[in-house]
């Protein structure tokens, strides 16, 4: 081997090496973006769609229970929403609040919906998780009354 060959395939080498580096540095700016517009999308959906809905449950329940919730999901991290609502009978009762959690992730494209009732003595298992991976057109057809509804239903009546 000449030390031109050796050269030759020492430059060779670091090109492919550099050209590997721009294909990740690049992929890796591609799924930041991707998961900002995840995010992004879900937090559109979740202010002019879940809020309206929120205001409408809350209308429907009166005077037997209140809900309380924030008009935006919160950043927990850099790449997840999170949002817990709140929902509070206005009578005495073993359960004292149900938290319905709504999270997003963007890295694993992962939406969740679950329910957790408070009671006097501490908190109880977790009712209804729902999970939707990768598909937001998944979570935008659930309906959130009765998702809610049947948390209710755990909690109040069969529970």
């Amino acid at each position: 081997m000449s030390i031109e060959k050796f050269l030759s395939d020492f430059d060779e080498n670091n090109k492919r090496k550099s050209d590997a580096k721009t294909r990740e540095a690049l992929a890796k700016e591609k799924q930041k973006a991707d998961d900002e517009n995840y995010l992004a999308e879900f937090k559109e959906y979740y202010e002019n769609v879940v809020i309206p809905e929120l205001k409408a449950i809350d209308k429907k329940l009166g005077d037997r229970f209140h809900l309380n919730y924030s008009d935006s999901p919160e950043m927990l991290q850099a790449n997840s929403y999170f949002s817990k609502i709140q929902i509070v009978p206005n009578f005495e009762h073993f359960i004292t609040e149900i938290n319905v959690q709504i999270s997003a992730e963007g890295g694993r494209r992962l939406i969740t919906l679950s329910g957790t009732p408070s009671s006097k003595n501490g908190r109880s298992s977790t009712d209804g998780t729902l999970s939707f991976q990768d598909v937001m057109e998944a979570f935008k057809r659930i309906n959130l009354e009765e998702e809610i509804s049947k948390i209710l239903e755990k909690s109040f009546v069969k529970g």
